[in-house]
């Protein structure tokens, strides 16, 4: 990777959430980076419905350290990542073992939004 595109991501990494209003200032970004790790509580309300307290049970979702579990799975991925392509290129798969599943990729994907969709369009409450 080149210098300019580290650079040129730098600057866009401190400008756009200033810019969208995502963040006060880009010092933040730094100094509340520990702060951002921390466990958030999050009040879950209905919008057709007036907002009503949720009984114990209602919700059942283990949010603690959620963070370091999704840089666990991110690290274990891009490693996973890594090793296989090193043997595809080691062993000259790249035709077969990249150029097919991109193809495929494309097709697969609309094939599932679709199929999902049209499990959403006949219950509501599908993926809830």
């Amino acid at each position: 990777m080149s210098l300019w595109k580290l650079l040129l991501f730098f600057i866009l990494f401190l400008t756009l959430p200033v810019a969208f209003g995502s963040v006060r200032d880009a010092g933040s970004l730094f100094t509340e980076f520990k702060d951002s790790f921390k466990s958030a509580t999050y009040t879950v309300t209905n919008a057709a419905e007036p907002p009503t307290e949720l009984e114990l049970g209602d919700v059942q979702t283990d949010w603690d350290n959620i963070p370091g579990k999704v840089l666990t799975v991110q690290i274990f991925c891009a490693y996973a990542t890594y090793v296989f392509g090193k043997f595809a290129c080691r062993t000259t798969l790249q035709r077969i073992a990249f150029a097919l599943p991109l193809t495929l990729t494309a097709p697969s994907v609309l094939a599932g939004v679709a199929g999902m969709c049209a499990k959403r369009n006949n219950n509501e409450c599908s993926y809830r």
